[in-house]
């Protein structure tokens, strides 16, 4: 499967397996961290907030309270906690070409492979042997694409001081 992105200015993405649509993750404006994914019947909107302690709050559409927490850890990992207690781990190589969630015991259960081109981001997504029995794969597979599209967009950002 990859995340494709169709239209290179659109802040839109699909996650493909050969032809088919399998999941589909939006930004709502043209700035700011609101997004909305779908994968088959479910929906989320994911949410960045807060300033010296991050994180993104998973929710679902027109609900207030967050079915899944993920809170960045300082080098581009971090934990995803989900309302019924699961608990996942993003972790990056050095490079940040490839990033994956871990569940707590350690096993790698979906891998993402990026690669940014002179205009279109794109990702190889790989999920492992026993995560397709997981009930929370479709928000990995969409909260994923997610977070790399937001490292991408923060490490091509320029400040310029005068």
């Amino acid at each position: 499967m990859v995340w494709v992105q169709p239209k290179a200015m659109r802040r839109a993405y699909e996650l493909r397996a050969d032809d088919r649509v399998i999941a589909r993750l939006g930004w709502v404006k043209t700035f700011g961290s609101l997004a909305e994914a779908e994968c088959g019947e479910l929906r989320w909107t994911f949410k960045r907030g807060g300033f010296l302690r991050p994180y993104v709050s998973v929710r679902e559409p027109d609900r207030s309270d967050d079915v899944a927490v993920f809170q960045p850890g300082w080098l581009g990992n971090g934990e995803l906690r989900v309302a019924d207690g699961e608990r996942y781990y993003w972790r990056r190589n050095f490079w940040s070409t490839r990033f994956s969630f871990f569940t707590a015991s350690d096993v790698e259960v979906v891998r993402f492979g990026s690669r940014k081109g002179l205009i279109k981001l794109r990702m190889g997504v790989e999920v492992l042997p026993g995560a397709s029995d997981l009930a929370e794969l479709p928000l990995l597979l969409t909260l994923g694409c997610y977070l790399i599209v937001l490292m991408s967009e923060d490490s091509s950002a320029v400040v310029v001081v005068s």
